[in-house]
């Protein structure tokens, strides 16, 4: 009888220790992904993109592209795309030669004749993707100061002036942990992706 006794404590006390085990192990796979959440919220990062047509500090009309960071953590930048008028251009390039007028039957035309009015009015650009920016930096990536009047590239001024804000911008970017989303601004919304394959 005694011996019957001990052997039902005996099992009590391993299911109680099996069931701490259990509980311990929760715990500490719970832990484990609670701290790996935190981890990836400190280096969240927060892309932004915003254009103007003035520069307050020149004192000029320049019509300006920039994106930049306001995440904890750097945001690497894969791709970007421009949708304007329901035509998805796969970067500021192709995006900028739509607006060119003429040259209709020949996409390359169009991108040399932008090129040359950049370089007539000695515009400043550089890459947007794939670049990594850390917290709280930027890049202008295009920086294109008014021509006067009198002037034959006044008028694509004008276009690039009035389209940017018929145009939405989306970007492809990641954190440091390979976390991917599409953002699309400027309603400023983002959405989780698996991966951002690299633009062509």
């Amino acid at each position: 009888m005694r011996s019957s006794r001990i052997r039902v404590i005996e099992i009590i006390v391993a299911i109680a220790v099996t069931m701490i085990s259990v509980a311990s192990l929760f715990v500490a796979v719970f832990q484990g992904v609670i701290m790996q959440r935190q981890l990836e919220a400190s280096v969240l990062p927060i892309p932004t993109v915003a254009h103007g047509n003035y520069d307050s500090d020149e004192q000029a009309y320049r019509l300006s592209f920039i994106i930049g960071n306001r995440g904890l953590g750097p945001v690497d930048i894969r791709w970007m795309h421009f949708i304007h008028e329901g035509v998805t251009y796969p970067g500021p390039e192709s995006y900028f030669a739509s607006l060119v007028e003429g040259h209709d039957d020949d996409p390359e035309e169009r991108i040399v004749a932008m090129q040359r009015i950049f370089d007539t009015n000695q515009v400043l650009t550089s890459p947007v993707a794939p670049q990594l920016l850390a917290p709280n930096d930027e890049n202008t990536f295009i920086a294109f100061t008014r021509p006067p009047e009198d002037t034959p590239d006044r008028a694509y001024w004008e276009r690039l002036n009035a389209a940017r804000w018929q145009t939405d911008i989306q970007v492809c970017y990641c954190s440091v942990f390979d976390q991917c989303w599409i953002g699309t601004f400027p309603q400023n919304h983002r959405e989780r992706v698996n991966s951002c394959e690299v633009d062509g």
